[in-house]
């Protein structure tokens, strides 16, 4: 049962759960005795008020989070009693936990003259003094506070001087880098080497909690971004490209001081036919040298020092992508192939309006309209994606498929097949750039 965000639930004697999980995201009134025999959640600054006493017979933790008020005669509980996301206030009389080993834990004020520190963790306070604003489903305590006015609390809202962040998203992991190989010979393919830029990225997403419906359809504000190119085997000069949704044309980036990259590199496109804005990051190979034309790590490893570019973009409407500018070229674009996290942003799953169709089904490619883009007719891309930044890439003019020997299996027959991961068969190290 989920007695959901905004409504109350009054029951005028008992109340048993014994099957299932009775989640609360506002306001419970029972008069009588509240018995748990499964799973209870108390949160999102819910209020909880039990006549007589609260019983969980279940081992399973009860949930008390998120600036709740929960007050009740007694508690008897069979597991812990656990706080988190901001300070919540428990009022009750006798408290008892059937085994030792259970206890409250976490952010929680406990208002009960039964409590002993032996009852709870570090975290846990005895103060009844908390302050819990009041709100459509709390009738306020002494302070939970909602600084930026996005719905989210302070102490759960991850800026609560930012209304359009109220949460973060790590989708790389928190400080792990993915890995992207790119050939820049599109559309043909070359010596399909796929060292022509190669970049290890990690995101920070920040996502808004959807006010405007409830909770819901929540989606990207803006992201931080901490970016390596640790090899560019171009004679090419290519420029990357890091595209976002932006509807009203007003997504701002903002790079962190460093030495190594100038935001006078960055030039800002507005696509207006597809709602996006480009940012392209030209003269990558500048971090390393001064000559556009050179070969960075990909015939040996001549830089061991690779600099981090990091920035922050803003005003995001909802997802971004990348790609490349084949020589720096606005018309030649050069994309992974189709992304399902994409399915609802069909402008990041095609070429921008700059785009010079011409190159589809020129030379090696074999894109169609209405299925797979940047394919040859073999299904084989011209980008690699979400690899793990230990992927070593193939040496200048060795092609991926002598590097990797499974690679073309994974493509043709397999896309399941394990081919890129350091284990017998999969890697020819003598091809590889070590």
């Amino acid at each position: 049962m989920h007695n959901k965000e905004g409504s109350t639930l009054t029951v005028e004697g008992n109340f048993t759960v014994n099957n299932g999980e009775f989640k609360n995201d506002c306001k419970t009134i029972i008069s009588g005795n509240f018995v748990n025999s499964k799973k209870v959640e108390f949160k999102n600054a819910s209020y909880t008020s039990i006549t007589g006493s609260f019983t969980s017979n279940s081992t399973d933790d009860v949930k008390i989070e998120q600036g709740s008020i929960f007050k009740s005669a007694s508690i008897t509980s069979g597991g812990n009693i656990v706080g988190n996301y901001g300070y919540s206030i428990i009022e009750t009389g006798s408290i008892t936990f059937w085994s030792s080993s259970k206890k409250f834990k976490g952010e929680l004020d406990i208002c009960s003259n039964s409590y002993t520190n032996s009852m709870g963790d570090n975290n846990v306070i005895n103060s009844c003094t908390t302050f819990i604003s009041t709100s459509t489903c709390s009738l306020g305590y002494n302070n939970a506070l909602d600084n930026d006015n996005d719905g989210v609390i302070e102490g759960v809202d991850v800026d609560d001087n930012n209304p359009n962040v109220a949460s973060y998203n790590f989708p790389q992991g928190q400080n792990t880098f993915f890995t992207s190989f790119y050939e820049d010979l599109y559309p043909c393919m070359g010596d399909y080497d796929l060292n022509d830029l190669v970049h290890n990225y990690t995101y920070q997403e920040g996502v808004n909690n959807g006010a405007a419906q409830n909770g819901q359809n929540t989606f990207i504000t803006e992201i931080k971004f901490d970016y390596k190119f640790p090899a560019m085997g171009a004679g090419f000069n290519n420029s990357f490209v890091l595209r976002v949704i932006d509807e009203d044309n007003n997504a701002t980036l903002v790079l962190d001081s460093s030495a190594n990259y100038a935001i006078s590199e960055i030039t800002r496109l507005h696509d207006s036919q597809n709602n996006t804005t480009l940012f392209v990051f030209n003269n990558i190979k500048s971090i390393y040298t001064n000559n556009a034309g050179g070969i960075i790590n990909t015939v040996q490893i001549n830089y061991s020092g690779i600099p981090v570019i990091s920035g922050t973009v803003t005003n995001i409407n909802g997802a971004y992508d990348e790609f490349i500018l084949q020589n720096g070229q606005l018309g030649h674009e050069i994309h992974p192939l189709f992304n399902q996290l994409h399915l609802n942003y069909s402008a990041l799953n095609k070429p921008s309006m700059f785009n010079d169709a011409n190159n589809f089904l020129r030379c090696d490619d074999r894109s169609s309209a209405n299925g797979a883009l940047f394919v040859n007719a073999n299904g084989f891309p011209w980008v690699l994606t979400d690899l793990p930044i230990d992927s070593p890439w193939p040496k200048e003019g060795i092609s991926i498929l002598e590097a990797y020997p499974n690679f073309d299996d994974f493509v043709i027959s397999d896309p399941s097949l394990d081919w890129y991961s350091d284990k017998n068969g999969n890697r020819n190290m003598f091809k590889l750039i070590q």
